[in-house]
This record gives structure tokens, sequence and C-alpha cells, in this order.
């Protein structure tokens, strides 16, 4: 898996292909399949899986309530995180509003919370 990722590289998604070649690495996750698991565990609430739409609906209040930026972010990624929280806000469709929020999640330095979904994008040349 991580291979492939390293063929999708380039300067706009580097930072989170090496994210998530980390926890491939890191979590020992072999197909697409363990990624998945690995990420609906994040949204275990109870033993039940949030659904698709109620994780992008949790990450997008994480990415709302995060006001502190840290101070080893230069400011043009301080001025990109502006105008994507602001299109977060926007009626995107449900893969802008994801690939907005693993991007979002990336120049933040949080947690990747949606490695299933960046594979597929990176892998769809979508990120």
């Amino acid at each position: 898996m991580g291979e492939k990722l390293l063929k999708k590289m380039n300067n706009n998604n580097y930072k989170i292909i090496n994210e998530l070649i980390e926890i491939i690495a890191y979590e020992n996750i072999n197909n697409i399949d363990e990624l998945s698991k690995y990420q609906n565990n994040f949204f275990k609430i109870n033993g039940r899986v949030l659904s698709h739409d109620e994780q992008i609906e949790y990450c997008k209040k994480i990415i709302k309530s995060n006001i502190r930026i840290k101070e080893n972010i230069d400011f043009i990624d301080i001025q990109k995180i502006g105008i994507m929280k602001e299109k977060i806000n926007n009626n995107n469709s449900d893969k802008e509003t994801t690939r907005l929020l693993i991007q979002l999640m990336s120049l933040l330095e949080e947690n990747m919370m949606l490695p299933y979904d960046a594979y597929n994008l990176i892998m769809n040349n979508e990120l």
C-alpha cells in the first residue's frame, strides 16, 4: 500500500501521504479493508460505528472548534487554513468536504482521522 501511495506523491499531498504511510506501517495495515476498519475504530461509540456522514460531521466539529494554530505553521498555511475553514461551511459535495477536512487536519497537525478516505482520494488523483 505504501508503494502505491509513493507513486501518487506530489507537492500538494506529500505530507498526507507520509502520514498515511506512517499509519500503515505502525499499525501493520496490509489492505484497504484493514484501513477502513482502522478508520471506523476512531468512530466507535458504545459499540456502534458512526456512519460515514456522522464521521464527517464529527471531524467538522473538531476542525471548527480548533482555534489554536501551532507556532511553527507559516503564514501561507495560516491563510490556507482560514480559507478552507470557510469553505467547509459551504454546501460542498461529500467528497469535497472530506478532501477539505483531510487537508485541514494535516495543516493543523491533527491526528489523521480519515485515513481510508484519504487513501481513496489519493489513489483516484483527487487529493
